[in-house]
């Protein structure tokens, strides 16, 4: 198995749902909000282990002196809802585990991004 299977896993898990999600990067477009996957390498044989990361991003607020804080009441929202989905799955011979999750700011775009990362066990 390989890393799109990891991907593809979660992103079914997801599609379809309240935002839209894009596979390691998001194209063009002017979504406030939005989910991208992406994941680091796998490893192992039989049991091949990787780290998926699911980056729900929310605009900031824009105030009227240009300057721009989180969104914290929507990005709290959004942790919840999809931390909760994502706690424990186990789909076909992919299982998922919640591993960590935080908060990072992405100035260029103004934005802030909820990163759930998840640990995937793939068997072979």
């Amino acid at each position: 198995m390989t890393t799109f299977d990891a991907i593809n896993t979660v992103y079914n898990l997801l599609k379809g749902l309240e935002l839209p999600v894009f596979k390691y990067a998001k194209p063009g477009g002017n979504e406030s909000e939005y989910i991208v996957i992406n994941s680091l390498p796998i490893a192992g044989d039989v049991l091949q282990r990787c780290y998926v990361n699911v980056n729900i991003h929310v605009k900031d607020i824009v105030f009227p002196d240009s300057t721009n804080a989180p969104n914290t009441l929507r990005l709290e929202q959004l942790a919840d809802t999809y931390s909760d989905l994502l706690k424990k799955n186990i789909v076909d011979n992919v299982h998922l585990y919640f591993d960590k999750q935080g908060v990072e700011r992405e100035d260029a775009l103004r934005e802030h991004y909820i990163n759930i990362r998840l640990l995937c066990n793939l068997l072979n």
